[in-house]
């Protein structure tokens, strides 16, 4: 005795289910990155240098942006925020009188291992 099922439509199912998987993975590194992203700011913040000047100053304006798709994978930026962010290029790459002191730079370095950890505790929350 033979048994015939005709599944129309399942490959479109397949792929809505891919999607789901899909969109929820995203937020899941979103989340993760935006974690990571917050100890990077609060490092920069103590690395940028405060002047005696009135005005503002770059490290009471980083700003982290959004996670974005790159050729790399998902990446989110910190960095001042856009109208500082050409004074920031002088100290973080030097001029020809000044040295670079790369705040971001240095950041970075301080806080790898921090990240790394904060990125997989949040991925460990969500799987768990």
């Amino acid at each position: 005795m033979g048994f015939k099922m005709d599944f129309a439509g399942f490959e479109e199912l397949a792929t809505e289910f891919e999607g789901m998987a899909t969109d929820e993975l995203t937020k899941i590194e979103d989340e993760s990155l935006k974690a990571g992203a917050e100890i990077v700011k609060r490092k920069q913040e103590q690395n940028w240098n405060r002047s005696g000047a009135d005005g503002e100053h770059i490290a009471d304006n980083i700003r982290i942006g959004r996670p974005t798709e790159s050729a790399e994978g998902r990446r989110i930026n910190i960095a001042p925020k856009m109208s500082l962010r050409w004074r920031a290029k002088f100290v973080e790459y030097g001029t020809s009188y000044q040295a670079p002191q790369s705040p971001v730079g240095n950041s970075l370095s301080q806080t790898e291992s921090q990240v790394a950890q904060a990125m997989m505790n949040v991925m460990e929350r969500v799987i768990s």
